[in-house]
């Protein structure tokens, strides 16, 4: 199960890293365009934005792989009988 949270994390960091990096190129070509629209820059904005949530989101599922890892390898110590 920490395997699965694990890749599951890693795709949500692959998936922000491509929606910024997309929205950064919209962003700039907003900028770059002689007549500046409002609406082009708000959608780059707003894709970063989500890209900045979706990291947080990924962080979320590496702290459940963490989780799942210690508590699938937590050993407890045996009782000693006394006697």
């Amino acid at each position: 199960m920490a395997v699965v949270a694990a890749l599951g994390a890693t795709f949500v960091f692959v998936v922000a890293g491509l929606w910024s990096i997309l929205s950064l190129r919209g962003l700039e070509s907003g900028f770059a365009a002689p007549q500046i629209e409002p609406a082009s820059i708000a959608a780059g904005v707003s894709g970063v934005l989500n890209a900045t949530f979706l990291v947080a989101i990924g962080i979320a599922g590496c702290a459940l792989a963490s989780l799942l890892m210690a508590v699938s390898t937590h050993q407890t110590p045996r009782e000693e009988t006394l006697g």
